[in-house]
């Protein structure tokens, strides 16, 4: 509601609204048919909140399959009256899980990069790529799932170090630009305290992956550069 918004508003950061999380999924989250029922409905709330309080409110999207997307966006242009700036206030929260994968990996469901089908899809259902910010992902230490490749924990420091890299220089694992709508991946791969950041497995590739990033001589710092800020570009202001 705009009282959440107007919170965002007084400290100056962005408003995200995830809407349930990796429906139809076995377990505690919501069916999909009872996804799409709602995701139209509360889409424009979240929308007319971010008008209401003349601040930018987005919402999340999290989906686990592209072949979904389609499906969601007709329902939250339907829910808007046919209107499709609600597009425009949007993010795509991709869970991005290696399953033991190395970063150069680009498989939907395999890579920490496989995020290309999801694009794909919103690109033939609403003409663009919304920012995409990973709300989870990452990589296992250790035969944790039956469908995992079993890495140590030197495989998954250099795997990490890879991953940040690719924000750092600009360039994903296999060579490829990495793309200006990929925002950000946030690293949550705790299944149990021994795959918890910190206090499990992972606190010893943290550390390490850190050291190696500050490292001036070994990573020299390189500030990201979006293609429409070397176009000289900025994003349209927010207004009604």
């Amino acid at each position: 509601n705009k009282g959440l918004v107007d919170i965002a508003k007084k400290y100056g950061t962005p408003a995200v609204f995830q809407v349930y999380n990796e429906p139809g999924t076995t377990g505690i989250e919501v069916p999909l048919r009872t996804y799409m029922d709602n995701i139209g409905p509360i889409a424009k709330r979240i929308y007319d909140a971010s008008r209401a309080a003349n601040y930018p409110a987005y919402i999340g999207i999290q989906l686990q399959d592209p072949s979904h997307i389609a499906e969601a966006m007709q329902k939250i242009k339907d829910a808007n009256g046919g209107n499709t700036d609600i597009f425009e206030y949007m993010v795509f929260i991709p869970h991005l899980y290696a399953n033991g994968n190395s970063p150069e990996t680009m498989l939907l469901g395999q890579s920490i990069f496989g995020f290309q089908p999801f694009a794909d899809a919103f690109v033939e259902s609403i003409g663009f790529i919304p920012p995409f910010i990973a709300g989870e992902g990452g990589w296992k230490i250790g035969n944790s799932d039956e469908k995992d490749k079993v890495i140590d924990a030197q495989t998954a420091t250099n795997y990490y170090l890879a991953l940040m890299n690719a924000f750092r220089t600009g360039k994903l694992p296999n060579g490829d630009p990495l793309p200006d709508y990929l925002i950000g991946i946030n690293l949550w791969v705790s299944r149990g305290d021994d795959q918890a950041w910190f206090t499990g497995n992972h606190a010893n590739v943290l550390v390490p992956v850190m050291n190696s990033l500050k490292n001036p001589q070994l990573n020299p710092q390189i500030p990201r550069k979006f293609y429409w800020q070397m176009l000289g570009l900025f994003f349209r202001e927010f207004s009604h």
